[in-house]
């Protein structure tokens, strides 16, 4: 029986913020991206992120180490276990982050993404203008803003992601929100002008 990697909600925050990004983190958005479950195959993993086996075996136990991966038996359950988060139809990338936070909140705290030249990007459970007076403060702020702030880093972007003491950072849609992080914060490839070129 095949066995299937599922990436847990509180790798996001741990893997998302390292810069710059180590195999650890390339594996864990792998599985973030996969529209399906990813079997536990090493030989697999190592082909598709061009990487040693003996080097993807030990980012899986660095992952497995913090609580950032579980393995399933059977497709099936993983599936069904992953699918709220990790549909493929789901993904938005940055047009979905308002609703990820929503969902996160729950109604029951505060929750905010921001960039780090001080614009609020998405909230939840505190108004527009308060959040982006919030937002307008990141960079220079002691960190009084919320009980929770980190940095997410993505290439050349850093990202700050704050909440109060009653969300849950390990709340099932946090790999929905990852996943929204990683397709959306990737750089676009330039396209060239073909109208400048005529």
């Amino acid at each position: 029986m095949s066995r299937y990697l599922l990436p847990r909600p509180g790798g996001v925050l741990t893997w998302l913020s390292v810069r710059p990004p180590s195999l650890e983190r390339r594996l864990f958005e792998h599985l973030l991206g996969a529209p399906e479950a990813v079997e536990l195959n090493v030989q697999a993993l190592a082909s598709a992120l061009r990487h040693p086996v003996q080097a993807i075996a030990r980012a899986l136990f660095a992952l497995n180490r913090q609580a950032s991966i579980e393995v399933q038996d059977g497709a099936a359950p993983l599936c069904a276990a992953a699918s709220p988060a990790l549909r493929a139809g789901l993904r938005q990338g940055i047009a979905g982050l308002a609703q990820d936070l929503i969902d996160i909140s729950g109604g029951r705290g505060e929750i905010m993404l921001a960039s780090d030249d001080g614009f609020c990007i998405a909230q939840a459970g505190l108004s527009a203008q308060r959040a982006q007076a919030l937002a307008a403060h990141l960079p220079w702020d002691d960190g009084s803003v919320m009980n929770f702030r980190m940095q997410l880093c993505f290439t050349d972007r850093t990202l700050y992601f704050c909440a109060s003491s009653r969300i849950d950072l390990k709340h099932p849609v946090m790999l929905r929100l990852g996943a929204d992080l990683v397709q959306g914060c990737q750089p676009q490839p330039l396209q060239r002008n073909h109208d400048a070129e005529k």
